[in-house]
């Protein structure tokens, strides 16, 4: 190397150290450091020191994870840098973001596989397809033996109703989880009305969905609130009664703000305000709840709405047709809550995203039954994680992952072992989808690693019980014990 390449490698090294010298010090400073990301995410907080030689790698790793969401101007960085992949490439800058065209943006997921389900390649498996069809049926049996009226609404994803500003190489598969849904709903006689057509059909009048945000605007929402009521066999409130107006400043939805940074992409929003509905609860959209009262209500009863971020558009709606309008951010049924309000309606609203948050929200509200086995050997070859270990006085509730070392989940069937000096239960696992399992290990497919169980001690003899994880796949078992002790009084 010559004199002149080592001056040049010299003044490279030391400009790259004193940026990142630059960059540290800001850091340390907080110059230029937010605690708010542009991403659709919560920032890494800072980790415990740590108080062992072991903890220390942990740690070190924590802290550069820390260190990377609080660099000084991330925000500012990243969106630039999402604008310049966009001018250059005609690319969001996100595996989160899809572009379409004509200023339409596309969700992908935060696993960045939700267009899977659109395209038919993510279907209902037998086994959640019966678990949900048991479910529906048996909530609608309940609701109607108490003497209430039941409906499910899905709000359908946007691509759905907007394919025509998607890239060319998207398509819808011939069947879906929606189609899926349908077929449970109409075969079992359960109020439902499929939004699809409609939303096309009226799409060619109105725009119903928000370009940068995964949200429909409100005359989609209004759709729904039309389909629900009649539904129900009631009247609606006519379009024009609501006054839906733009709001006067453009609005940049979740999808490029949150997601991109981009606060410079906006489009107009719709507003709706209330008529002679009164909000009870003070402010909707930082809490969960949303309750409202309407003494001038067309129909003298109470609806309790099971929903999501939808539901949000949909409450202020439904308020206007009753004395009571009572929304509970939830995936599923909570019978308490109706024996609490006593609603004359209870609606199940959610997205047709959020199918497989359905079904796990099922799966772990399911109650499993024990059988009894013989001993079983410990192989010691599983890999698993307890998200939620609860060991009350009558009841065990678990959920989490697990695979076979080495190998993927596909085909597996997961299940917990109680074993004790007298007897062992074997108690099978729903399953539940975990792709963030596969994208964390970034290596074989651990989507089917997931399971969960929730069962009642009542079915258990007395005794202290040690708890292990086994899986069966293909016939081949393995099982390995836990440090968790559960015990029967």
């Amino acid at each position: 190397m010559n004199s002149d390449s080592r001056i040049l490698s010299f003044i490279s090294v030391l400009g790259f150290t004193l940026c990142l010298g630059v960059v540290f010090l800001l850091f340390v400073l907080g110059i230029g450091v937010s605690n708010i990301t542009a991403e659709n995410r919560n920032l890494k907080s800072l980790p415990e020191l740590p108080r062992s030689f072991l903890q220390l790698q942990n740690y070190t790793k924590e802290y550069a994870a820390y260190f990377d969401d609080h660099v000084p101007y991330r925000n500012q960085v990243t969106a630039f840098y999402n604008k310049s992949l966009m001018k250059i490439f005609n690319t969001s800058g996100s595996d989160k973001v899809l572009l379409g065209k004509q200023g339409w943006f596309y969700f992908k997921g935060n696993d960045g596989k939700a267009f899977n389900e659109y395209s038919g390649k993510d279907l209902l498996t037998a086994q959640q397809t019966q678990l949900l069809e048991k479910y529906l049926v048996d909530v609608n049996k309940s609701l109607k033996a108490q003497g209430r009226q039941f409906v499910v609404s899905v709000a359908p994803k946007k691509e759905a109703i907007y394919p025509e500003y998607l890239p060319e190489r998207y398509y819808s598969g011939a069947l879906t989880k929606m189609d899926q849904i349908i077929s449970i709903l109409k075969s079992n006689n359960i109020a439902f009305t499929d939004l699809r057509p409609i939303l096309q059909a009226e799409k060619k009048e109105q725009q119903l969905y928000y370009k940068t945000d995964t949200h429909w605007n409100q005359h989609g929402g209004y759709i729904q609130y039309s389909s629900i009521m009649k539904d129900l066999g009631l009247s609606e409130q006519p379009l024009d009664y609501f006054k839906i107006k733009n709001l006067l400043e453009p609005v940049s939805g979740e999808l490029v703000s949150k997601m991109l940074g981009r606060h410079d992409i906006t489009e107009t929003w719709e507003g709706l305000g209330f008529g002679t509905a009164a909000l009870v609860d003070p402010d909707p959209q930082i809490d969960n709840g949303f309750y409202t009262e309407n003494t001038e209500a067309l129909y003298n009863q109470k609806v309790l709405i099971f929903g999501d971020s939808f539901s949000r558009i949909l409450t202020p709606l439904m308020a206007e047709s009753f004395k009571i309008t009572q929304f509970e951010w939830s995936y599923d049924i909570n019978q308490e809550l109706i024996n609490d309000y006593d609603p004359n309606i209870v609606v199940l609203e959610f997205a047709e995203g959020k199918i497989t948050a359905l079904i796990d929200s099922i799966a772990k509200n399911s109650e499993t039954l024990p059988s009894v086995v013989t001993s079983l050997q410990e192989s010691n070859n599983i890999k698993w994680q307890f998200d939620e270990f609860n060991d009350s006085d009558d009841s065990l509730r678990v959920n989490g992952w697990a695979y076979i070392n080495k190998q993927s989940s596909d085909d597996s069937q997961v299940a917990i072992v109680l074993s004790s000096d007298t007897t062992n239960y074997l108690i099978p696992a729903v399953p539940i989808k975990r792709a963030d399992v596969t994208t964390h290990f970034s290596g074989l497919n651990y989507d089917d690693s997931g399971f969960a169980i929730n069962l009642k001690k009542i079915n258990l003899q007395k005794g202290a019980y040690r708890v292990g994880v086994y899986i069966n796949k293909n016939g081949n078992a393995a099982m390995k014990y836990t440090d968790q002790v559960v015990t029967v009084n």
